[in-house]
């Protein structure tokens, strides 16, 4: 049996229209939250450029990250480089690399 206790009512932030709940305040930056979005915007168009050369012959075997991009980045970002370690699976290396480039820091991982 489960240690969880049921929810009683679901936790909204955002209404179906997609408009933030009244009273509701986020719980990161805005410099944190554009920071996500850039990465997400660049993990895209890292893959619209890899699919195109993978129809023409020039890039190998490639399952693209399209629309799983927040997951990508957002895992990315709960990353701490001082404490964390990532090791990827082949199958998912791509998604590691992108992983790893949204946290490493501007000076690079030995500062």
């Amino acid at each position: 049996m489960s240690k969880n206790s049921a929810v009683q009512k679901p936790h909204s932030v955002l209404t179906p229209e997609g408009t933030r709940v009244a009273g509701v305040q986020p719980l990161m930056d805005d410099e944190f939250l554009i920071e996500a979005l850039r990465w997400m915007m660049k993990f895209r168009l890292y893959d619209k450029r890899v699919i195109a050369l993978q129809r023409q012959g020039q890039f190998g075997v490639y399952s693209p990250g399209t629309g799983q991009e927040a997951s990508i980045v957002g895992s990315a970002m709960a990353v701490d480089p001082a404490r964390d370690w990532m090791v990827p699976p082949a199958p998912q290396g791509r998604r590691a690399t992108t992983t790893l480039r949204s946290r490493v820091p501007a000076g690079g991982w030995a500062q």
